[in-house]
């Protein structure tokens, strides 16, 4: 199986792998080499041969998946009334992530990886408990100021 890096016109993106015969983006070949359906694999990958990664590339591709998330579990309960459990945020986000996925390998613009769903659904729902937290302040200081105004 010999591959290519992605050229058409003036795109270039060294992240897709064109098989030598592509036929489509539903090529098995094609997307052979550019998605990972196994949770757990790229990160794992990372752990095991983490002296052949370079550190900012296992950061960003870890934690910076989890951290561009981690707004959404924040702004989802705030913007709609219907995401105010983990649950409804976490299946929310899940489903965003998984059109974007898609998105990036139907576009030949990027690799579908599900460990990138898993560290994204994480970020969110690190961001839902600071939401938790936010809103219990909130409440909190609320529940102070209304005590001081009785007395």
């Amino acid at each position: 199986m010999t591959a290519t890096i992605a050229k058409s016109g003036d795109f270039f993106n060294p992240h897709v792998a064109i098989p030598e015969n592509f036929t489509g983006v539903f090529d098995i070949e094609y997307i052979h080499l550019n998605a990972n359906f196994l949770p757990f694999k790229t990160m794992l990958q990372y752990i095991m041969n983490a002296d052949s990664y370079n550190v900012s590339i296992i950061i960003e591709n870890t934690i910076g998946n989890a951290l561009v998330f981690l707004p959404l579990g924040i702004f989802l309960p705030l913007l709609f009334s219907k995401c105010h459990s983990l649950l409804k945020v976490s299946i929310t986000v899940t489903i965003i992530i998984l059109v974007i996925e898609s998105l990036q390998l139907l576009l030949c613009f990027g690799q579908f990886d599900v460990d990138d769903i898993i560290l994204g659904t994480i970020g969110s729902s690190i961001g839902f408990f600071c939401f938790l937290f936010f809103r219990r302040i909130k409440n909190e200081i609320t529940a102070i100021r209304r005590i001081e105004k009785e007395l």
